[in-house]
């Protein structure tokens, strides 16, 4: 059999899919969170295919010109449609499912979210909405799997009657009615009664009017995530990676006793102790910082709070020519570039999809925090939070100023209107933040472990030789230093012209986490020496100055192929890589002037 899932954005469908699938898609509460069309077998039922499509509120909607999940079902063979409703949204909803039944393919609405309290503002008698919509309903709980079974077999009951559904037109219930909405309306007003407790409900609006304050929201924005980052920072990610740390130092020490007894050749010694453990530590140490930044921002978005800050950010972002729904991808920049490039195949037209594009990597990836963290903790250890959120407003302000030349440089057409349903606030769910946390900590390793590691020992064996493939004990010799060396004068004026920085940042076109595992083979350290031995090339003014070339600069070779895909145009992607250059130079330039006038 196979199922295909289709609602509204935000309505729990991607959840609803990972309970049947035990897939891992990433949920979030804004819409078109999902790229493309996922499909997979259900654990249950091997034979039983379950299809999660991008969230829309009508058949006629656009994404670039395209319609995919309606492309979707027209083009496939489905035996049924169980279209996703929200049950604190039931009028904005039924309006899409009024469009599937016409579709003349059997169809079954679950009404989602019937666990969550604000659900009970509303007493919903579902068996007179299914008489009069002709449809079956079956409350469910995507989150909690409640019910899941029960809308299957419904679907199930569905597919294998092989009973189509009858065409509005023919319908007399609807017959009655000028449009669908008065039928919609007639429907939510026979089978949606007020619930005299309506506590849940006043309590989202109360708390709206506050974060939604024309004057107080940005501040609350900004406060909430300078807490984040305290949080992850000092007060849980920075005392476990000093575990991590010292575990480490243990290890190389032992590792450098074993070899020397053991006589171990000193250039192997050197790659495995300088070069794979001292990279692979270093990035491995701040994974804590990494994953309690993830666990935070998960526990926000699971409250609901996240699609409000798509709306504070909507009005600013008007200005420069794009709309909330770039937000959202912009948003995604800060976990990773890459699939938040794949999400701008969901923007209204080419001109956003390539703005939004372009706008991304000024973003703080993941990636770079690693960097971030090593440079704050040797030069900032008393403004770690306000450094961080200095670094990530820097990056926004960028994207900004580069938004508005855009807007006067390409043709420009108003945005598509930026249409979203606000959820109920409701408590974030601890299963699903772990789960996001054992995801991203997975993939952290996993980049340590390949990626890295073979940086690491690449740098490693360019440093211990010349450019005659000689050992050599002067390491300004090596063929690393005469690479770094090379290009070097083109960033003294930044203030950190020096072969090591400039070597750190080449690398990091692999991969950012790579620029610490490089200063810690160049410095040959251990991981709690590495912070020590970057004072010996920075000062607190050209360590900024660094972590502003590297928030600016080329993303990775990741982020640069996806774009290449996206843009299908190797030109564009050039352009996007030499412009970014350009800005991070600049930028990093005047902010290294600033910098030293001040202080």
């Amino acid at each position: 059999m196979k199922y295909i899932l289709v609602g509204n954005p935000n309505c729990g469908k991607t959840t609803l899919f990972n309970q049947l699938t035990k897939q891992n898609l990433h949920t979030g509460n804004y819409p078109e969170q999902i790229a493309a069309i996922q499909t997979a077998p259900r654990v249950d039922n091997p034979n039983d295919f379950i299809t999660d499509t991008i969230g829309i509120y009508s058949l006629s909607d656009q994404i670039n010109g395209q319609n995919p999940t309606k492309n979707c079902l027209l083009k496939s063979e489905l035996d049924c449609i169980i279209n996703v409703i929200d049950a604190n949204h039931i009028e904005n909803s039924l309006f899409l499912s009024l469009q599937l039944q016409e579709l003349k393919i059997p169809l079954v609405i679950a009404l989602n979210m019937m666990d969550n309290p604000t659900a009970g503002d509303n007493i919903i008698d579902t068996r007179a909405m299914a008489d009069m919509l002709e449809i079956p309903i079956v409350p469910i709980s995507a989150a909690k799997g409640i019910n899941l079974e029960q809308m299957m077999a419904e679907a199930r009951k569905a597919a294998e009657s092989g009973k189509k559904q009858l065409q509005n037109e023919t319908t007399p219930n609807i017959a009655e009615y000028q449009s669908k909405w008065q039928f919609i309306e007639n429907i939510c007003k026979n089978t949606i009664k007020s619930n005299p407790d309506k506590y849940a409900q006043s309590l989202s609006r109360k708390i709206d009017g506050i974060v939604l304050n024309q004057y107080l929201a940005l501040p609350i924005f900004l406060f909430i995530m300078l807490l984040i980052f305290w949080l992850s920072f000092s007060i849980i990610g920075t005392p476990l990676s000093n575990i991590i740390t010292a575990g480490f130092d243990i290890l190389r020490v032992f590792l450098v006793k074993l070899f020397t007894e053991y006589g171990l050749n000193p250039i192997i010694q050197s790659l495995i102790v300088d070069g794979a453990l001292a990279g692979i530590g270093i990035v491995l140490s701040f994974v804590p910082i990494v994953t309690s930044l993830f666990f935070f921002l998960t526990l926000l978005e699971d409250t609901g709070y996240m699609q409000r800050a798509a709306f504070i950010m909507d009005s600013l972002l008007q200005k420069i020519g794009l709309s909330g729904y770039s937000f959202i991808s912009l948003i995604m920049g800060f976990g990773c570039s890459v699939p938040a490039i794949l999400t701008t195949r969901t923007l209204p037209n080419p001109r956003d999809k390539f703005v939004t594009i372009l706008l991304i990597p000024f973003m703080s990836c993941s990636a770079k925090l690693t960097v971030y963290a090593v440079f704050i903790t040797a030069f900032f250890e008393n403004h770690r939070a306000l450094i961080m959120l200095s670094l990530y407003l820097l990056g926004i302000l960028m994207a900004i100023i580069i938004g508005i030349i855009t807007k006067n440089i390409l043709i420009y057409d108003k945005t598509s209107d930026f249409i979203m349903e606000l959820p109920c606030y409701k408590m974030p769910s601890l299963k699903s933040a772990l789960k996001i946390i054992k995801e991203k900590s997975a993939d952290y390793v996993s980049q340590v472990f390949s990626v890295i590691f073979t940086a690491s020992v690449t740098i490693c064996f360019l440093q211990n030789f010349d450019i005659h493939f000689n050992i050599t004990e002067d390491e300004t010799a090596s063929i690393l230093a005469l690479m770094g060396q090379t290009i070097a004068p083109i960033f003294s004026p930044l203030g950190f012209g020096n072969w090591q920085a400039v070597t750190a940042l080449i690398s990091g076109c692999i991969s950012k986490e790579t620029i610490v595992s490089s200063f810690a083979v160049m410095m040959e350290t251990g991981t709690t020496g590495l912070t020590n031995s970057l004072t010996q090339l920075f000062s607190p003014v050209t360590a900024y100055s660094f972590l502003t070339f590297t928030l600016l600069y080329t993303p990775c070779v990741a982020t640069i192929a996806t774009i290449r895909k996206e843009l299908d145009s190797p030109w564009a992607t050039l352009g996007i890589i030499v412009f970014q250059l350009a800005i991070a130079w600049l930028t990093t330039y005047v902010v290294h002037t600033i910098l030293n006038v001040i202080f």
